[in-house]
């Protein structure tokens, strides 16, 4: 991801914001709902910066394990 990465690429982050990197599967599982909730609500990701559709928001607020 451009933020929320251990070593973010987006030139406005030196850490993951909030502490939460995203690089692995463990990483984004363990935050599933926070991800749901806060693609859903449009608050991320913030401004969308990445063009985020609604077909991939309701896709990631369909998503199961």
């Amino acid at each position: 991801t451009q933020c929320h990465a251990r070593n973010p690429e987006h030139a406005g982050f030196s850490a993951p914001p909030a502490g939460y990197a995203f690089d692995s599967w463990d990483d984004i599982l363990g935050h599933k709902a926070q991800i749901q909730q806060v693609v859903g609500s449009r608050y991320m990701p913030l401004g969308n910066i990445t063009n985020m559709s609604d077909e991939e928001r309701d896709i990631i607020a369909a998503w199961e394990e």
